[in-house]
């Protein structure tokens, strides 16, 4: 069991903690994977090779007298070249799902899921996940969502329906142990579709990101999501088959997938808007079996935006790994607010000054009050190491005065030209009736983007 951690950095990210592995290593690509639930947090670095080529690891952090500590390790049961185990990774209260993709089962490289239980010291392993009609490199395990005792896991290279048209399976726990329940294969089932990169699962519902699949249309890789039902007597039927109203190929829409009730969000990491590859994110709200669709593109240059999402309630964080900053692939996550029917835009977040493609926002949690987000190529330690940053959901961004989610020269200059008794004034933020030296100090401190 490992202890001590990470550095916390309010002075420069107002509150956000900086996380990095004791052991960390050249290319780990430590927070590829990342969940959070309450005070604890389980981040993957499938690359990590103590014990071989690509045999990956996990690692737990606790919060602990209001830090995050590095508690445990959790390495494959098996050490395997290849493995990737912390692929992927989903964690809800005290019980957590590890991917494994590349984990052998009777010398097939099918994929595995490894179940843990916190102890209350430590998490214990309790049960190992299996695709019953497993087949070598299906990559089973390439993606997990749990929702109270059912979880679906995406078996990415599945031949079910066709070469590598991918699948989800559903488990579901009776009696503190986990049971297959259905494989959910995609209707149109095409060849290379790669359905299961991404899953989601909420209550009736559950989703099937297919992001290589050909539209109707036959427009090469422009992607598709699948709704699932589960009816009354326990079976899950395809109820829907979305794809992006204006499709167009290679987009990729159906990358990652969110859904929070029957609200739903879809990533297109391809599409062109506002410039190539700029990405987008497409929310879909259910109403009486029908999906209503509303595409939310980046509101500035994005890269690869919608790479990651996850919806929180009215919130969403959308990732943008290839946004650039110092580097190409230095990384943001957009925070977005659903105010009047509208998803506005609320926030951009960073990662630490002067690091350089660190593919920031790779990996995103949501919980409650506060967010997980990944940094895999991060180099703060040795290169592409990786880190997690852990913030809260919103800080508020009282200094933006011109609503441009940039706190700036024009912002200070609101306060100047308002300078004085100003009742009831935007300027005056501490509502005081005269815009001051407060308001001023309001404005710096807050400088920069919304966070």
């Amino acid at each position: 069991m490992l202890s001590v951690c990470l550095s916390i950095l309010a002075a420069s990210f107002g509150g956000t903690a900086h996380l990095v592995p004791t052991d960390g290593a050249t290319n780990d690509l430590f927070g590829a994977s990342v969940a959070i639930s309450g005070r604890h947090l389980l981040a993957g670095a499938p690359s990590h090779d103590t014990f071989g080529y690509l045999t990956g690891a996990a690692y737990a952090f606790e919060m602990q007298d209001g830090q995050w500590t590095q508690v445990q390790k959790l390495s494959p049961p098996v050490f395997e070249t290849y493995g990737e185990f912390g692929a992927s990774i989903d964690m809800q209260g005290d019980f957590a799902a590890v991917g494994w993709p590349g984990a052998m089962q009777d010398s097939t490289r099918c994929g595995l899921v490894i179940l843990y239980s916190w102890t209350g010291t430590e998490w214990a392993l309790t049960q190992t996940l299996s695709d019953p009609d497993g087949e070598n490199g299906d990559r089973f395990g390439a993606s997990i969502c749990i929702d109270g005792d059912q979880l679906i896991i995406g078996c990415q290279l599945d031949d079910a329906a066709a070469l590598n048209a991918g699948s989800a399976l559903v488990y579901r726990r009776i009696d503190n142990s986990w049971h297959f329940e259905q494989r959910l294969v995609p209707s149109q089932g095409d060849e290379f579709s790669w359905a299961g990169r991404d899953v989601a699962i909420d209550g009736n519902i559950a989703v099937v990101g297919a992001y290589r699949e050909w539209n109707v249309d036959k427009i090469q890789a422009a992607g598709a999501a699948y709704v699932f039902i589960r009816d009354a007597d326990g079976t899950w039927i395809e109820e829907s088959r979305l794809v992006a109203a204006d499709a167009y190929q290679g987009n990729y829409f159906g990358y990652s997938v969110s859904l929070d009730g029957e609200r739903l969000a879809i990533g297109s990491i391809l599409n062109d808007a506002p410039i190539e590859d700029s990405g987008a994110v497409y929310l879909f709200t259910r109403d009486g079996g029908s999906w209503t669709q509303e595409k939310l593109s980046p509101p500035d240059v994005g890269g690869e935006f919608g790479y990651s999402v996850a919806l929180q309630g009215d919130d969403l964080f959308v990732g943008a790994v290839y946004h650039a900053g110092p580097g190409y692939a230095t990384g943001a996550v957009y925070r977005f607010e659903l105010l009047d029917g509208l998803w506005d835009w609320r926030g951009k977040w960073l990662p630490l000054s002067g690091t350089d493609d660190c593919f920031y926002g790779a990996a995103i949690s949501a919980d409650v009050d506060q967010v997980a987000l990944g940094a895999p190529r991060e180099s703060t330690a040795v290169p592409w190491s990786g880190a997690v940053y852990v913030r809260p959901a919103s800080s508020g961004c009282s200094g933006d005065l011109d609503g441009d989610v940039d706190v700036d020269v024009n912002d200070l200059l609101a306060i100047i030209n308002a300078w004085g008794p100003c009742t009831g004034c935007l300027e005056d933020i501490d509502g005081n009736g005269i815009v001051g030296a407060d308001d001023l100090l309001e404005v710096i401190g807050a400088w920069g983007w919304c966070k």
